[in-house]
């Protein structure tokens, strides 16, 4: 099984209104959103992250896809990875305002 999702911690305090800032990646955003398990749909705001202009501003996020030794669907994930990866998803991505709801693979 392959599963990338937000941290399940953070997004329970922040979908049930017990945080009041979250710093994560765009996809939370799908999640924050979904009325069938956030409570804060409607009452949160997004903004880009603080950047100063210097020569290595460095990542906060990054996907890491892998494919355990122990998978049986190897070929499977892989083709999952190659269409997380693929210029298509980012221009799907991109028409959504830069999120895709719920983001889980189960193989």
């Amino acid at each position: 099984m392959l599963r990338v999702q937000v941290s399940r911690k953070f997004l329970t305090l922040m979908s049930t209104g017990k945080a009041a800032m979250w710093y994560d990646a765009s996809v939370a955003a799908g999640f924050l959103n979904n009325p069938d398990d956030s409570q804060v749909v409607g009452k949160i705001v997004y903004t880009f992250a603080p950047k100063q202009a210097k020569d290595n501003n460095g990542w906060l996020h990054a996907w890491s896809l892998a494919i355990e030794s122990a998978s049986k669907n190897k070929d499977e994930v892989f083709e999952v990875i190659k269409w997380a990866t693929s210029k298509e998803y980012i221009e799907k991505s991109a028409k959504q305002g830069g999120t895709i709801r719920n983001t889980y693979f189960h193989l």
